[in-house]
């Protein structure tokens, strides 16, 4: 198998993952042409689901509060903190903690928060 024959069945391998996350047992029923096909697929359940979290925290119009929003992901706790990196989840007992770099610029700490949230799938 070549490396680029095995990188593509590396990345089919983890859009079906993600579809069966995202979709649950209704992806198995799907028909899927083709890859972008599953791709498409799998794009449009998680922007519907990312709407109906959003819709969920009673947030109508932008700017969103990611900071609601992952409670909806089982958010725990966000705590800011200096650390090396821009943000980190990890996972707990219940749901997942969340730390932010406190040094970060509000709009970056937010970005940030959105970015782990994405994590939690």
């Amino acid at each position: 198998m070549t490396n680029r024959s095995a990188r593509f069945e590396e990345e089919l391998k983890l859009w079906k993952w993600l579809g069966n996350k995202v979709l649950g047992k209704a992806f198995n029923a799907l028909r899927i042409a083709d890859f972008e096909d599953l791709k498409k697929v799998v794009k449009n359940a998680l922007f519907d689901d990312v709407e109906n979290l959003v819709e969920k925290t009673g947030q109508k119009t932008p700017p969103v509060n990611p900071e609601i929003v992952a409670k909806e992901r089982k958010v725990i706790e966000i705590e800011r903190a200096a650390l090396d990196t821009d943000a980190l989840i990890v996972p707990c007992r219940g749901g997942f903690l969340m730390k932010i770099n406190e040094k970060l610029p509000v709009v970056r700490q937010r970005f940030a928060c959105a970015h782990e949230i994405a994590h939690t799938y």
